[in-house]
């Protein structure tokens, strides 16, 4: 019993140690998809995020906060025009911080879409 209560221990553990944190994702990011405007990203160690979507017309431009959950970003955004939307990134698989693909909820479009994402320098 005694054994099985430290396997239960540092399994809870290991999960607190390799879960994300907003400083381990926080950095600028080019996000895009083909059927989309190209965004770049930058997301904050205290959680601030603003998102600039990139059009040939001019750029969009939104503010909000996101926080880490069950391994995802979820944010809360206003935009210049005033309008509002959450989004949601699964960050499970991510091997490589760098370059990776991730789905990503949108209640813009009510659904959720595989996005590529690359850190900017």
């Amino acid at each position: 019993m005694k054994k099985m209560s430290l396997i239960v221990l540092s399994l809870f553990l290991s999960q607190m140690v390799s879960a994300l944190t907003l400083k381990d994702i926080a950095g600028k990011y080019e996000i895009t998809h083909p059927n989309l405007p190209k965004n770049i990203v930058m997301i904050e160690e205290s959680g601030s995020v603003s998102l600039v979507e990139i059009h040939n017309d001019g750029n969009f431009i939104c503010n909000g906060i996101g926080a880490i959950v069950n391994d995802s970003l979820e944010t809360s955004m206003k935009c210049e025009d005033d309008s509002q939307f959450t989004q949601k990134i699964n960050l499970k698989n991510i091997n490589n911080g760098n370059e990776f693909k991730a789905k990503v909820f949108s209640s813009l479009f009510g659904g959720e879409i595989e996005m590529n994402f690359k850190k900017l320098n």
